[in-house]
């Protein structure tokens, strides 16, 4: 963390476990937790003080977090299949962790693989998106109610199904989605922002769909949220804008 200053400290936390406090630059909002590769030492870092704490986890007791990675870890060297990775390695196998900090305070995700694009915008600071997910940090929440409201018009699936690769039961999405004219957002534009309006809009009403949970298949709740979301004149207009923009 370039320009930040480093102090010992005795009065934040258990000063038997906290050896240093850094001073972040003002305006900084980082949040998450970074792990050296023994497991022994580890940054915390807060959003709401502006400050990351360094941690001893080899004397670190609490909620027994030391004594679980080192259980953890051996139950891994123990049945792995190879010596390649370590546990540490293997959960950050091609950075899909340390990616995804600093955590953006919105992202957009969508699924991986399926028959339709589905698409959601991410606010939780402590969500990581697994393999299953692709996604994307947005500028502005704006940007991200853009973004999910093309993403999630049909039309976008129907442009899109051509350049994905098929599978027996569902398409592969991957980023086929990205090779379609999408355009960067730009709050000048007025198509932009009425798309984002729209997104806006049908987050609201998908956020009303009540569901039994168990009673009914997600495929079958994300038709019917589908339905119901572009039976609405905003539905039909948001799918017309995207269309117009992309085809």
């Amino acid at each position: 963390m370039r320009g930040c200053r480093v102090d010992s400290t005795s009065d934040i936390g258990d000063a038997k476990q906290v050896t240093h406090v850094i001073a972040l630059p003002q305006g900084a909002t980082p949040v998450g937790v970074a792990v050296n590769t023994t497991g022994t030492m580890a940054v915390v870092a807060e959003s709401g003080r502006g400050m990351a704490a360094i941690l001893n986890l080899s004397t670190y007791s609490v909620a027994g977090l030391q004594q679980w990675w080192a259980q953890a870890s051996q139950v891994w060297e123990d049945n792995r299949a190879s010596e390649r990775l370590s546990l540490t390695e293997q959960l950050d196998f091609q950075s899909k962790l340390s990616k995804q900090l600093p955590v953006a305070p919105f992202r957009v995700v969508y699924n991986k693989s399926g028959m339709h694009i589905c698409s959601a915008k991410l606010r939780n600071p402590r969500a990581l998106c697994t393999h299953g997910l692709y996604w994307a940090p947005a500028n502005s929440e704006d940007e991200a109610d853009y973004l999910c409201a093309i993403l999630n018009a049909p039309t976008t699936t129907e442009l899109t199904r051509p350049l994905m690769s098929y599978g027996k039961d569902e398409r592969d999405i991957h980023k086929a989605v990205w090779e379609l004219p999408i355009p960067v957002f730009d709050h000048r534009n007025q198509i932009h922002r009425r798309i984002s309006q729209l997104g806006a809009h049908a987050e609201k009403l998908v956020a009303t769909y009540k569901s039994e949970e168990g009673s009914v298949h997600f495929a079958a709740i994300r038709r019917h949220i589908r339905d119901a979301v572009f039976d609405t004149p905003e539905g039909r207009e948001l799918n017309e804008l995207v269309f117009d923009m992309l085809a």
